[in-house]
């Protein structure tokens, strides 16, 4: 009893990894990595298809037989009473070899599948980590524009009272202000949202603490002709391969097909002794026995190696197909990583510090009676606009880096 409760007061993380506010990217992805029931299932899978070996790689069991005649036979020696049998197949040359090789590169495919699943769950977990972070900035600057706004609000207000506006704008700022407060209720509905996606990867409650999230971007060296050859060791494309080996395999084994079969076994009759006075009377006989399959219905055998031959170039289709959609995805992935680049660029060092300021000079025109309300209006909505579209930038950049070094592992 005193044991049971001295476990119980050991904390929880002693027994394993837990997530905390200071957790990193790098941590999330170790703990997907340990929890995650999707990436479990494929493991076990894996485990399960090694077992397949040495039951494929084995001789049948051996046969052991009794048999009692109900007449005894008669024979010179005296009658036989009984007889007891054991026997053993044998596989032609070479088949049990090729059975446990179709076995194996099945397993060593569904071992890149589990590495194909392992990458494909880090992909998606970044992406619901980048995505958090996207939710985040975006309620953050909008709250910044709400403070804008109410600031615009309070010299509005001060204008109407000295009639120096009309009531029209400040009606149109009020409601500028709703619509921005209703926008930010939507956007924390969606961060709550993208939390129990990330949540959900991480084998997790939905609303179970996360860490604060940062944009982090993937080290790749951005050469297109590096990254196309690397595609081809990614663990999708060599599962195809050893699908394809296998299948090769299994060509082979159902050739052998065409060969037959062998039985070797004892025959022992139990022989009561007779009336004779022969020297071998009442002797046990004991009988060496050899057998052999007649593999004679050809055509069964053939369709078996066509469809083992259709497999292996369905398999290889496949894994061209596959090769070419990744070729594809990384030729659109570069183009999203440059246009990205380029748009963080220019909204970093030209448009939001043009805009920033362009804004206070309105704003000051504004309290001057020098320019009308709606500029200021246009001028705080582009401000926000350029700075979401910043965000949103620097997040797509950092999903298509993530998404590139998925498909080039």
């Amino acid at each position: 009893m005193f044991l049971i409760i001295l476990i119980l007061l050991i904390p929880l993380n002693l027994f394993g990894q837990e997530i905390s506010q200071n957790s990193t990217l790098q941590e999330l992805l170790e703990f997907s990595a340990e929890n995650n029931p999707s990436l479990k299932a494929k493991f076990h899978s894996w485990k399960a298809s090694l077992e397949r070996v040495p039951q494929v790689g084995s001789l049948p069991d051996p046969t052991l037989s009794f048999s009692y005649f109900v007449k005894e036979v008669e024979t010179k020696v005296g009658p036989q009473k009984a007889k007891l049998s054991l026997s053993q197949k044998f596989p032609f040359f070479g088949k049990l070899d090729l059975a446990e090789k179709v076995v194996l590169k099945e397993a060593e495919s569904l071992k890149q599948e589990l590495d194909w699943e392992k990458v494909k769950l880090f992909f998606e977990v970044k992406k619901a980590y980048f995505e958090l972070y996207f939710s985040q900035i975006q309620i953050k600057i909008s709250q910044e524009n709400l403070l804008l706004l109410e600031d615009i609000l309070t010299v509005t207000k001060s204008k109407y009272e000295n009639n120096k506006t009309s009531f029209a704008n400040l009606i149109q700022t009020e409601i500028q202000i709703e619509k921005l407060k209703d926008r930010i209720k939507t956007l924390n509905q969606l961060l709550k949202v993208r939390q129990a996606n990330l949540n959900f990867l991480l084998n997790r409650s939905s609303n179970a603490i996360l860490p604060e999230v940062k944009l982090v971007f993937e080290n790749l060296t951005l050469n297109k002709e590096l990254l196309k050859t690397e595609i081809l060791q990614n663990p999708n494309i060599k599962s195809l391969e050893f699908l394809v080996e296998k299948e090769k395999a299994k060509t082979k084994l159902s050739e052998k097909d065409f060969y037959p079969n062998f039985t070797f076994g004892i025959d022992y009759a139990f022989t009561e002794s007779g009336t004779t006075q022969l020297k071998d009377d009442g002797k046990d006989p004991l009988m060496l026995m050899f057998g052999i399959s007649v593999p004679i219905w050809r055509e069964k055998y053939s369709a078996k190696v066509r469809e083992s031959k259709f497999r292996q170039n369905s398999v290889e289709q496949k894994k061209q197909n596959q090769l070419n959609k990744f070729e594809f995805e990384t030729e659109s992935l570069f183009f999203e990583i440059e246009d990205s680049e380029r748009k963080i660029t220019l909204y970093e060092n030209t448009l939001i510090p043009k805009e920033k300021q362009n804004l206070e000079v309105t704003k000051t025109a504004y309290q001057n009676g020098k320019l009308d309300f709606l500029n200021l209006i246009d001028a705080q909505k582009t401000l926000l606009e350029f700075e979401l579209n910043l965000e949103m930038a620097k997040t797509k950049k950092a999903i298509s880096l993530a998404k590139l070094k998925m498909i080039t592992n």
